[in-house]
């Protein structure tokens, strides 16, 4: 309940949940989607992707030079705490 009231604590540490989340995902193509996408560009090659779709061809680093401050903190964080659990046997990483 509290979380929907605007300029509170709650909301404000809610966000940022969200937005660690959100900034910890990434979607990858699996080899077979971009088997498929081959295939459709192939057969409709007048047809185009959607400008909301992420590029499939982007490195790691393509990938990190796009990141906001906010996303590599966030990004590395998680690298941190996962190489720490795996160290110990807890996660593998």
């Amino acid at each position: 309940r509290f979380i929907f009231a605007k300029n509170t604590r709650l909301d404000a540490v809610y966000d940022d949940l969200i937005e660690r989340v959100m900034s910890s995902v990434r979607i990858e193509w699996s080899a077979d989607a971009r088997r498929q996408q081959t295939e459709a560009q192939a057969q409709w090659p007048d047809q185009k992707l959607p400008a909301s779709l992420p590029e499939l061809t982007w490195s790691d680093a393509e990938w990190r030079a796009h990141e906001t401050e906010h996303h590599r903190r966030a990004r590395e964080a998680k690298e941190a705490y996962e190489a720490l659990y795996a160290a110990q046997g807890q996660l593998e990483a």
